[in-house]
């Protein structure tokens, strides 16, 4: 899943913002796995697989810029779970529905807090 971060952030630039910034972050990062099938889901929790693997150190650098302006600190579990359910409610039930799919996703989501700076990485 090789995502062009420039093209991606010039497209959602312009609604990151105010009361919105958490929710839009989690839904724009949601948007990233637009191209993602459930059976390519259930691999990545099957194998215990990161869900953005293409994104290099520059990309993550540059989302982290972008998204200063959201209150990131605000991310977690539920909001993401919501957000699943909303906008790809196929990639939810392949993650809930596997016995490591909770675990698998609560780590994503702390690996997606320290790549953006949000909590100390290990």
């Amino acid at each position: 899943m090789a995502v062009d971060i420039d093209v991606w952030l010039e497209r959602i630039g312009g609604f990151l913002s105010g009361a919105f910034g958490p929710r839009f972050a989690i839904g724009a990062l949601i948007g990233l796995m637009d191209d993602i099938t459930p059976f390519q889901c259930y691999e990545f929790v099957r194998d215990n697989k990161d869900l953005f693997p293409d994104l290099t150190e520059d990309d993550w650098r540059k989302i982290r810029e972008f998204m200063q302006k959201a209150r990131l600190q605000d991310i977690d579990i539920e909001q993401v779970r919501k957000q699943f359910k909303r906008r790809r409610p196929d990639l939810l039930q392949v993650i809930v529905n596997q016995p490591q799919g909770e675990v698998w996703l609560t780590n994503q989501i702390t690996r997606l807090r320290v790549k953006l700076g949000i909590e100390p990485g290990s």
